[in-house]
């Protein structure tokens, strides 16, 4: 996640906040999802990996995705 990031040139201990990351609870697990441009811009949401077995509420994101 964090090549991802940078490849992108987005600050992993932000990623989440500027709407970068997101992690979204579905009924097949845990979306994570990829906005290159965060929530300030016009793009979306796109899912990287479902990650079964997992919901956000169980997810630390600096133990567990380096964010």
């Amino acid at each position: 996640l964090s090549g991802l990031l940078a490849s992108i040139n987005a600050d992993p201990s932000t990623a989440i906040a500027q709407g970068v990351v997101r992690l979204v609870d579905t009924p097949a697990g845990l979306s994570v999802q990829i906005d290159s441009d965060g929530s300030a811009g016009s793009g979306t949401a796109r899912p990287l990996v479902v990650l079964q077995g997992v919901t956000a509420a169980q997810l630390q994101p600096a133990r567990d995705a380096g964010l």
